[in-house]
């Protein structure tokens, strides 16, 4: 308003012509005063892409803008708006728009072949492992079923038998490098009280 009085009545000018360039030229001030605020943002927002991450600042960047496609077309989409603006830069928002635009279509592409390379099984990966019969009967090499009320006996950390049978794979397997098969514990309800069952190949050995 003050530009507009002093264009008018200073300078002589027509209201017009006072308004068209005292409102370009307070644009351009609060523009200008908005500069060192514009370079204190990108440089905080540099040091948080940077943090955390591996390799240098450019590589993390490139990274990052590049893993969110929509948002790099989301800002070209604004730039080429912005050109159409009277007042405005045409040629260089409609340049930076072009290239935002370009390089959200290659992020697009790049992360659509990623996907479909995750997702097409290599072709020299191996067939799943042909399971036998054991495998899908759930048959363990040794199994011991003993009577519930040995559980406690059976089942202590530090003098059960659990415990031992650990000790003993351990001392056979250090001394004479053979390593035993595992040695499956579960409780039967079945069997009578202090009693067991051994079974080797699901088949019953030992009954006592």
């Amino acid at each position: 308003v003050m530009g507009l009085v002093i264009g008018v009545a200073v300078h002589g000018m027509p209201i017009g012509d006072a308004f068209e360039t005292y409102s370009i030229l307070t644009v351009g001030d609060g523009l200008v005063t908005q500069i060192p605020a514009v370079i204190i943002s990108i440089a905080t927002a540099m040091l948080l892409s940077k943090g955390g991450v591996l390799g240098s600042t450019d590589r993390a960047l490139i990274s990052q803008l590049g893993g969110y496609p929509m948002a790099l077309a989301t800002v070209a989409v604004l730039m080429a708006l912005f050109a159409f603006i009277p007042g405005l830069p045409f040629l260089p928002f409609l340049i930076g728009a072009a290239s935002l635009g370009g390089a959200a279509w290659l992020a697009r592409s790049a992360k659509k072949a990623e996907e479909e390379r995750a997702a097409t099984p290599a072709p020299g990966a191996e067939a799943p492992a042909r399971r036998s019969l054991g495998d899908l009967l759930d048959v363990d090499e040794i199994h011991m079923e003993f009577a519930p009320n040995l559980v406690p006996v059976v089942m202590d950390s530090a003098t059960g038998l659990d415990a031992r049978i650990v000790n003993m794979r351990n001392h056979i397997a250090s001394e004479f490098g053979l390593i035993l098969p595992e040695i499956r514990l579960t409780d039967n309800p079945g069997l009578y009280p202090a009693s067991y069952a051994i079974r080797i190949q699901g088949v019953e050995a030992a009954r006592r």
